[in-house]
């Protein structure tokens, strides 16, 4: 049997268009919408009885005052959304900051205003999440609490980030605080550490802080030594708690220079380019044939280890300065690469065996072609040969 269009039930977009209308046509002020569709509903049998069932979507949440075309929720029913989805999470997965779970809730839900303390008058935000009627912790409850968390967990498993693992327990205990610091400040608060039952931290000065990190350097080997002392550092504090995390503000205005100073290498002039070349090749003839490194680039970083003077990034400081490459820092390819009167020979004599007709114009371009099938000249000439004969790109061919 087929029902009358008057007998058939609107569906929730059909509601919507219905009593938005009614209320273009009967302008009113509602203080209950639910009332206010009962009322409706009693001369409208197209509008369902019990709309939230018929309505209900797991994705969409149902509110009276969308029905009315309303923009935003009412009090009852932006507590009443806020709760429901709070408590759709689990424990261990509570938001820490409900401000910020309020602000993503809002991207899926338009009818959440941006400004709920002011639109609604709330003495807090916890209220919108059913949370006003908590009790905190006193700081003697709450030091109880955390403790007992934190010897449940295995030893492997303990975490360093204290400040962490107390904001993921306040996401699930609503009675801790959310600041301990500022709220127990005067209530027998001293530390996280204090807190979760451990012994408080007396960290070092920056002249005890020096001395340590020294001397841990120091013990060592040259080959050993770090070339990235923050992770060093990094390091040292797993072995050390009583070091700060972030010693370049913390000791900025003790005596704090570098992380040169701090593990005891005073801060040096860098090696010019001239020396740098000196230092280097030497270091590099001294390795036997099977031993020569074939990345120079790390090995120049293992040299730094034992010798600062030598820049981290010799690319960047030399760059004007005479840098060429790193084999050329190295001297590693010196013993092939010809003198500069063997590439004068070598050039003129490739550019003599070319046909009249087909002489190269561009002379840069054409050494270039012509290293690509000599390895035995240089890739930068002109700093190579500067010095040593080196006139110009057209004298490199006989041609002046």
């Amino acid at each position: 049997m087929t029902l009358k269009v008057c007998d058939q039930k609107f569906t929730y977009l059909q509601a919507r268009e219905f009593l938005t209308d009614y209320l273009y046509w009967n302008p009113q002020e509602i203080s209950c919408f639910e009332e206010k569709y009962i009322e409706v509903a009693k001369f409208e049998q197209r509008l369902p009885k019990n709309p939230s069932d018929c309505f209900y979507s797991p994705d969409y949440f149902f509110a009276f005052s969308s029905l009315f075309g309303e923009e935003f929720f009412t009090s009852d029913e932006i507590v009443e959304f806020c709760s429901f989805e709070y408590q759709k999470i689990p424990d261990d997965s509570k938001p820490a900051t409900l401000l910020d779970f309020y602000k993503k809730l809002r991207v899926i839900e338009s009818r959440m205003p941006s400004g709920p303390d002011q639109t609604y008058g709330l003495s807090s935000i916890r209220v919108l999440f059913g949370l006003e009627k908590i009790v905190f912790f006193t700081y003697q409850d709450a030091r109880a609490y955390c403790i007992r968390e934190y010897e449940k967990l295995p030893k492997n498993k303990k975490p360093k980030q204290l400040t962490r693992f107390y904001k993921k327990l306040s996401s699930r205990e609503a009675r801790l605080r959310s600041s301990p610091n500022r709220d127990y400040m005067d209530k027998g608060w001293v530390s996280f550490r204090v807190t979760f039952g451990l012994e408080d931290i007396v960290h070092l000065s920056y002249e005890e802080a020096v001395a340590y990190c020294s001397e841990e350097y120091k013990k060592l080997p040259n080959k050993e030594r770090p070339t990235d002392l923050k992770f060093f550092y990094s390091d040292l504090r797993d072995k050390n708690v009583n070091l700060l995390s972030t010693p370049s503000k913390c000791y900025k205005n003790m005596g704090w220079v570098s992380w040169g100073v701090l593990f005891g290498l005073d801060k040096k002039v860098l090696f010019s380019y001239e020396d740098a070349v000196e230092y280097c090749s030497g270091k590099y003839r001294e390795l036997p044939d099977d031993k020569k490194p074939t990345n120079l680039t790390t090995f120049c970083l293992e040299l730094r280890a034992i010798e600062l003077r030598l820049p981290r990034v010799p690319g960047q400081v030399y760059k004007n300065k005479g840098w060429i490459s790193y084999k050329e820092l190295f001297h590693a390819n010196e013993k092939n690469c010809f003198t500069y009167d063997e590439a004068v020979e070598y050039c003129a004599q490739k550019y003599c065996e070319c046909p009249l007709n087909e002489k190269p114009t561009n002379l840069r371009k054409f050494y270039k072609l012509l290293k690509a099938s000599e390895p035995r000249l240089i890739g930068s000439p002109e700093e190579k040969y500067k010095g040593k004969g080196w006139q110009s790109i057209m004298a490199m061919f006989c041609l002046v």
